[in-house]
C-alpha cells in the first residue's frame, strides 16, 4: 500500500481557510492551557487576597484604565492617554510600557544580573518571569514577589492620577521586594533572609 497526504482538518482536503481554522483551533487550545497554568500561579502564590484577586482582574483584562473605561463609555476617547508618556493607558501600558514602569523593571533585572527583553502583553509579562527562577525553595516568593510589583505599580498610579502624589522607582522597587518577603515569611518563618536582603542581593537568593 502506497503512503498518501492526508489533511484531517477538512475531509476536502487541503485549503487555506481549513488551515486558518486550523491554527485558530490550536491557538484557542494554547491559549486556555496558558490561562490556566496562569490562574494556578496566582492563587498559589504568597500574595494577600486583595492581591490575588487584583491580579486574577488583570488576566481577565479587567483592570480600569482610562482606555478600559472609555471602551465601556465612562470616559470619553479623547481623555485615554498616559499622564506621563502621552502614549495610549491601556493595562499592559499600565505595567510594562510606561516610561516609569521600564525604569522600574530595569532596576529590577539589573540587580538580578538578567538580561530580559520587554514583552507586549501582560500575560506574555507573567510566562517571562515564572521562568527565570528554577523550581525550588524560593519559587512561591518569585511568584509573590512579582504580584507585589504589580500591585505597588497600580497603587502608585492611583495616587499620581487621584492624589497628585508622586513615587520613586527606588520606593517602588525597594517597598515590593520588602513587602513579597513578609508575606512570604508569614507562611515560611524558617526563611532565613530579610526583605532588605532580598532588596539588595536577590540574586544571591533567588538563584542559590
Amino acid at each position: 500500500m502506497l503512503d498518501k497526504c492526508i489533511w484531517p482538518s477538512s475531509s476536502q482536503g487541503f485549503s487555506a481557510a481549513s488551515m486558518v481554522k486550523a491554527l485558530r483551533r490550536a491557538a484557542i487550545t494554547v491559549t486556555a492551557v496558558n490561562k490556566g497554568v496562569q490562574f494556578k500561579f496566582c492563587w498559589k502564590s504568597e500574595a494577600p487576597p486583595r492581591v490575588k484577586f487584583f491580579i486574577w482582574t488583570a488576566l481577565h483584562n479587567s483592570i480600569s484604565s482610562l482606555a478600559f473605561l472609555a471602551s465601556r463609555g465612562i470616559i470619553t476617547n479623547g481623555n485615554v492617554l498616559c499622564d506621563i508618556c502621552g502614549e495610549e493607558e491601556t493595562m499592559n501600558h499600565i505595567f510594562i510600557h510606561c516610561l516609569f514602569v521600564r525604569k522600574i523593571w530595569y532596576m529590577v533585572f539589573q540587580n538580578l544580573g538578567v538580561a530580559w527583553v520587554l514583552p507586549y502583553t501582560f500575560e506574555e509579562f507573567l510566562t517571562q518571569w515564572s521562568a527565570i527562577i528554577p523550581l525550588g525553595v524560593c519559587t512561591k516568593l518569585w511568584t509573590t514577589t512579582w504580584m507585589i510589583f504589580i500591585w505597588e505599580i497600580w497603587k502608585c498610579r492611583n495616587r499620581r492620577v487621584f492624589d497628585n502624589k508622586e513615587s520613586s522607582v527606588h520606593d517602588i522597587v525597594f517597598r515590593s521586594f520588602t513587602t513579597a518577603v513578609f508575606y512570604f515569611k508569614c507562611n515560611h518563618p524558617s526563611f532565613a533572609y530579610s526583605g532588605l536582603d532580598l532588596y539588595r542581593n536577590p540574586d544571591s537568593i533567588l538563584f542559590s
